[in-house]
């Protein structure tokens, strides 16, 4: 677990335990806690909180702490949420770059392919550096918000259907195949993004054949 996450979960912990043993005195100290660790970082963090309100001063009456406790609870769980999911968006943006770099070496080596002799088209697919389980991978990294479940397997069919076919001689078929995997991602660009490597070897290894 991350450092962070683990210390917020710590802070969640005691609220459990405040809330389970409804103590008012301890509810206010961690309160108080709470907000001085956290309201730089969390956005309205005392916003709602009877602490702030000042309801209870009207009423004659003090804060209920334990409400508020539960409140706090409910804010550091959505801020966990929260960096879990930069967390999750950040691996996966690094696991693009290093594909990227990946598929400018693969393109350095193509050229020089190319340049030496006409079974280029053999070594490229014997030393090619990004494998469809890589790209599957890094599909299935994408967060729901750029591409659902749906179409990620959508496009894994594609690719693996753009694989199995592209030393088939049917001219046709491969190009229909290629097509189809670049139509399905023009709108989309994260999964673009992440398939772009692999297509540029694709394509690589089929343009002898439209030639």
């Amino acid at each position: 677990m991350d450092k962070k996450i683990q210390f917020i979960q710590e802070f969640i912990d005691k609220c459990d335990d405040i809330i389970n043993n409804q103590d008012s005195k301890k509810a206010k100290e961690l309160e108080n806690e709470i907000i001085g660790v956290f309201s730089n970082e969390i956005s309205k963090l005392t916003s709602c909180l009877e602490l702030s309100s000042i309801t209870p001063h009207l009423e004659g009456r003090n804060p209920n702490y334990l409400k508020d406790i539960h409140l706090l609870k409910m804010k550091l769980m959505n801020y966990i949420r929260n960096l879990e999911s930069q967390i999750k968006e950040s691996e996966y943006k690094l696991e693009l770059a290093r594909l990227q770099a990946q598929g400018v070496n693969i393109n350095n080596s193509n050229t020089a392919n190319n340049s030496n002799n006409s079974s280029s088209n053999a070594k490229v697919d014997s030393t090619a550096i990004i494998t469809l389980d890589q790209v599957s991978e890094t599909i299935s990294q994408i967060p729901e918000q750029y591409l659902t479940a749906s179409q990620k397997e959508e496009l894994e069919l594609k690719l693996e259907s753009l694989e199995e076919n592209k030393n088939s001689k049917d001219k046709e078929k491969v190009k229909g195949k290629f097509t189809d995997v670049l139509k399905f991602i023009s709108d989309k660009a994260e999964a673009g993004i992440a398939v772009l490597p692999y297509i540029a070897q694709i394509a690589n290894y089929i343009a002898p054949i439209f030639k």
